[in-house]
């Protein structure tokens, strides 16, 4: 739905056909779909720098190993998060031997929780967070209107789902590891 969205934007809205908009309301749907266009299914998902729960860097595009790997932006206050988290870490214990790697970043600013959630609740996945909201971050490149928000990313880092139940990032991880059996 978002390519559909984001093409209607660019051929409709950019180019003035749609004229019964007014302006404020033309700024936001072309904004909604700039923020889209990043992430469309098909597309390699943008690359973004994040520090590691001991503050060291990684990038994303270094677990861009050939595996199947999920990007879960998540909150550990947020209610619908404590619920998929550990629906998450079950998904993680039975597919992580099969190369599955889960790296789930924080859109929280303050830490304390998130530390503690992680800890309390063994999540020994790639743990991240960037809270150095005066630079380029995640928030630049990933539309996150609300958490928990999954994705699953292939071995060069294309974007093959987003938005997804945790149910239904199982049934693709299966169909993609049955595929390069």
């Amino acid at each position: 739905m978002d390519k559909a969205f984001v093409y209607m934007v660019d051929k409709f809205y950019r180019t003035g056909i749609a004229s019964w908009e007014s302006d404020e309301n033309l700024q936001k749907i072309v904004r909604k779909a700039d923020e889209l266009s990043w992430n469309l299914l098909g597309s390699v998902a943008p690359d973004f720098e994040f520090l590691l729960e001991d503050d060291s860097k990684k990038k994303l595009s270094e677990f861009h190993r050939g595996k199947l790997h999920v990007l879960y932006f998540w909150d550990a206050t947020c209610s619908h998060c404590q619920k998929t988290t550990p629906v998450l870490k079950s998904f993680y214990d039975k597919f992580k031997s099969q190369g599955v790697e889960v790296i789930a970043v924080t859109t929280e600013a303050d830490l304390d929780e998130w530390r503690t959630y992680i800890k309390s609740n063994g999540l020994n996945w790639v743990n991240c967070y960037d809270n150095r909201f005066s630079q380029i971050t995640f928030r630049h490149y990933y539309y996150i209107p609300t958490t928990p928000l999954v994705m699953l990313l292939d071995g060069d880092g294309t974007i093959l789902a987003k938005n997804i139940s945790i149910e239904d990032l199982e049934r693709i991880v299966v169909e993609q590891l049955n595929t390069k059996s």
